[in-house]
């Protein structure tokens, strides 16, 4: 009776040793199989056959795919975006952003958005344009229209490349208070931070604009707006708002010709 629990328990041993021989078998051939998987995903399987470009006015499908980079010895997941966006951008300056849409098994679609002139830096005798986003994307002999000049600070500017400012915070400054005039609907002619304590607008083509410092500069350019849209619609002169405070929120209009 003793021998035949002793030979059960070594028989349930045996399964149990045969059990877990079967799963480190199974785990080791899933491991594998999914490895070479993984390579064949990369190497062999989904290469990209099939590339289309959507969302430019500017510049045509073809235009965009010839400058993309994009090749069927390219994988349709290992394909960087990063390199794609930097290949647009460098060659086709007017492109403001870059989306790949990547389809199964071989296509690859760029999504553009199309970059629109905004402000611009004049440097080596010309006027280098630059967008929203602070790319610069072409240069004139003259000041295009609907730009605003940047003035004040100094720049490094190169097309196709993001504007270097001498100091982040010039850059912060100069777009955060064009973005707070642009929610506004306040058209900007100049900006001028060469005093960080005086910063100077033209604005409208009509009124130049003592903000001041950066501090409130946001409530100092609502309290512009309302002024502005309180005046004649042929109004000129000076607007200060440099004494601008929370406990004394006024601004002072002197009428006159500007620069």
């Amino acid at each position: 009776m003793a021998k035949r629990v002793v030979d059960e328990a070594a028989l349930e041993r045996r399964k149990k040793r045969r059990k877990r021989r079967l799963i480190a078998g199974f785990v080791v051939f899933l491991i594998t199989a999914l490895s070479v998987a993984a390579v064949l995903s990369v190497t062999v399987l989904f290469p990209v056959k099939t590339v289309k470009a959507t969302g430019s006015k500017l510049y045509t499908e073809e235009q965009i795919v010839k400058s993309s980079g994009i090749s069927e010895e390219n994988n349709l997941f290992t394909l960087s975006a990063q390199a794609v966006t930097e290949n647009l951008v460098r060659n086709l300056p007017y492109i403001d952003s870059v989306e790949l849409k990547r389809e199964i098994p071989d296509k690859i679609t760029i999504v553009v958005k199309d970059a629109s002139e905004y402000a611009c830096f004049f440097a080596d005798d010309v006027y280098y344009v630059i967008s929203k986003g602070g790319r610069v994307i072409n240069a004139y002999t003259e000041q295009p229209e609907n730009t605003f000049l940047i003035v004040g600070c100094t720049a490094k500017c190169k097309v196709g490349q993001m504007i270097e400012f001498d100091g982040e915070d010039n850059k912060e400054l100069v777009f955060s208070i064009a973005e707070n005039l642009d929610n506004k609907n306040v058209f900007i002619n100049k900006i001028n931070v060469s005093d960080e304590y005086n910063i100077t607008l033209t604005v409208e083509g009509r009124f130049n604009v003592i903000l001041g410092s950066k501090i409130n500069a946001d409530k100092k350019i609502a309290q512009l707006s309302s002024m502005i849209e309180s005046m004649e619609k042929d109004a000129t002169g000076r607007i200060d708002l440099s004494i601008w405070t929370e406990d004394n929120r006024t601004g002072s209009f002197v009428a006159g010709d500007i620069e």
